[in-house]
């Protein structure tokens, strides 16, 4: 049984109950008004506004600091990646690409601090990031060939073939929504389940380990996520050869 964390309960008791008091809504004491998974979302979000906020005020283009020469090192390997999958164009993509894996990579590493879960260990939340990336590359892919040449390229090379190729096509690219957030979620939340049943086994042994792992996964996870959606986004904006 999923137990509540004490970060979501006292989140709703201290934050979220009393603002929706003032609204004239009264939710149940027992239960918490916001779930888990999105108390963990705002908690994310806030402290990655807070980040960027103070990484602006240190950015230097004279005196860079570690943490910046680190991110450029960091943004100058995901954009040469992209560039090899998606093509000269790949700057135009790189907003959502580098904000998928740092928020990402964030929710997956929350699991690892006492009190906190990962958001993206309930499926809600891989599931809306992997909407996101399909309304992308499809609109991407329209903006490009046109509405009708996008769905052009579904029907394959052969004529004949070209009703059942279209089918599977398009069947396909539709599933990519239900691999994006079933591959992070499920990754996530079994990493969850076998470091919790470890640390309960081993409670003294398995800290390091686990971390280590959850570490790992959760990188690991990211840079799927993203390298999946540079893959979609590629084949949604190349132009054919003839």
């Amino acid at each position: 049984m999923h137990h509540e964390s004490l970060i979501a309960v006292l989140f709703n008791e201290y934050i979220a109950h009393p603002i929706a008091a003032l609204f004239g809504v009264h939710a149940d004491a027992d239960h918490g008004l916001i779930p888990q998974h999105l108390v963990m979302l705002i908690i994310v979000s806030f402290l990655l506004i807070c980040f960027a906020f103070w990484l602006r005020s240190r950015l230097s283009v004279g005196e860079p600091g570690s943490l910046q020469q680190m991110l450029e090192v960091f943004t100058s390997g995901i954009q040469g990646m992209m560039r090899d999958i998606i093509g000269e164009d790949f700057r135009r993509h790189y907003p959502l690409i580098g904000s998928l894996f740092v928020f990402i990579l964030v929710c997956n590493l929350m699991g690892q601090v006492p009190g906190f879960v990962s958001p993206t260990a309930n499926i809600n939340v891989p599931a809306a990031l992997a909407v996101i990336s399909f309304v992308y590359f499809v609109f991407h892919g329209v903006r490009v060939h046109g509405p009708l040449g996008y769905l052009r390229h579904f029907a394959g090379p052969v004529l004949l073939l070209a009703p059942l190729i279209f089918s599977i096509e398009i069947i396909s690219t539709i599933a990519r929504m239900f691999s994006l957030s079933v591959r992070l979620w499920g990754n996530l939340f079994s990493e969850e389940l076998v470091s919790g049943s470890l640390a309960s086994i081993f409670p003294i042994l398995t800290p390091l380990p686990a971390v280590a792992l959850g570490f790992f996964a959760s990188l690991i996870q990211a840079f799927v996520f993203c390298m999946l959606n540079m893959v979609y986004i590629g084949e949604a904006v190349a132009q054919e050869e003839h």
